[in-house]
């Protein structure tokens, strides 16, 4: 399966919304110390040009107030690379476009009726 990452220094999104990054922490808690340079990966949400750690209400943060600093990603952290989210995982369930209650007001990825 080809990579789907994207390097940062080749584009960055060009939307707002949720992915998946690969970062590398360089100055950790003492506690960490083992991850100090070693590349990680995790979801994020990118704003405006900032990224944040992905949480469950750090869009609706974002879009209300404009700034989520508890969630955005500090200067320790160099985020290296993106990508879109992928589709989620169903092993006998139907695509999500073949669902009967497809565009009733329900967004992709938060959950189902």
């Amino acid at each position: 399966m080809a990579s789907d990452w994207i390097p940062v220094s080749e584009r960055l999104p060009d939307e707002n919304g949720e992915y998946f990054a690969t970062y590398i922490n360089h100055d950790p808690e003492v506690y960490y110390e083992h991850i100090k340079g070693v590349p990680l990966t995790a979801p994020v949400v990118y704003y405006n040009g900032t990224w944040f750690w992905w949480s469950s209400v750090c869009l609706d943060i974002l879009k209300e107030y404009g700034e989520n600093h508890v969630d955005e990603v500090d200067g320790a952290i160099e985020i290296t690379a993106w990508m879109p989210n992928p589709e989620p995982y169903t092993a006998d369930n139907p695509k999500w476009e073949e669902l009967p209650y497809k565009g009733e007001n329900i967004e992709r990825g938060n959950g189902l009726p």
